[in-house]
């Protein structure tokens, strides 16, 4: 009888954890106050755009699950001004067929994005950091200045026209950047995939080190194999590939 009383409480108790996991949202979600977010959406793409605004606004256009009619909900949890998001199936064995989430937030919200195979876009954030990582969809930031640290395994990392200070990593994917203006020292790095970056600043600004095994080497018109160490700029960049070429310009 006293086995039966604490497997009772015990079920009660994860009851009543599950039930507090969060509250979920069909398609739209709005809220204020917020000063950072965390999302995790697995294999739906996630779009984050900064805005002059006030608010959180959450929009969804989620795919049904292919076991499941009710498909997929948006569900948060708040903890005082920090929010998470993540995408949640009713049926323990959904599977999507694709979806996004689109978020609107003030420009200096601090966000960090999870995904597996869902792409990463984020625009227009002035914030003190942003965190994105992926392992197979494409993560793309632009316009933003804020201390970026990027993930990903065989997709690519582009960025275009952004500020700030930072670190950059993929497996096989490659790293794309355009315009890009750093203001603190920052790190490439990838095993196979090639590293090409356009600085928005003289090359004299920055010091380079610089290293990869197979991999073509070019700062400008420098060539060089292995490794190079160059500048006495007031910024550092590394970069290290395995076979992946390192190319700034």
């Amino acid at each position: 009888m006293k086995r039966m009383a604490v497997l009772a409480a015990a079920i009660l108790i994860l009851s009543v954890g599950a039930f507090a996991e969060g509250t979920s949202e069909p398609d739209a979600l709005t809220l204020s106050g917020v000063d950072s977010i965390t999302v995790r959406a697995g294999t739906v793409d996630v779009q984050v755009r900064g805005t002059n605004g006030y608010d959180v606004i959450v929009k969804a256009d989620l795919p049904q699950s292919l076991w499941s009619d009710s498909g997929y909900k948006i569900v948060h949890e708040r903890r005082g001004s920090h929010l998470n998001i993540w995408v949640q199936s009713d049926s323990p064995f959904g599977v999507t067929r694709g979806g996004k989430l689109r978020f609107e937030v003030p420009r200096d919200v601090v966000v960090q994005v999870q995904t597996l195979s869902g792409s990463i876009s984020v625009e227009d954030l002035e914030s003190e950091s942003c965190t994105l990582s992926a392992v197979s969809g494409l993560v793309t930031v632009r316009n933003t200045n804020s201390r970026l640290s990027l993930d990903n395994v065989t997709g690519s990392i582009v960025l275009d026209s952004t500020d700030g200070s930072l670190r950059v990593k993929t497996v096989s994917g490659s790293i794309e950047a355009r315009r890009l203006a750093l203001t603190g020292n920052s790190s490439f790095s990838s095993v196979s995939g090639s590293v090409n970056v356009r600085l928005d600043l003289p090359l004299d600004d920055f010091r380079f080190d610089l290293s990869t095994v197979s991999g073509r080497l070019i700062v400008g018109d420098i060539r060089a194999e292995k490794g190079l160490r160059m500048g006495d700029g007031d910024i550092l960049i590394q970069a290290h590939t395995v076979s992946g070429a390192l190319l700034f310009r």
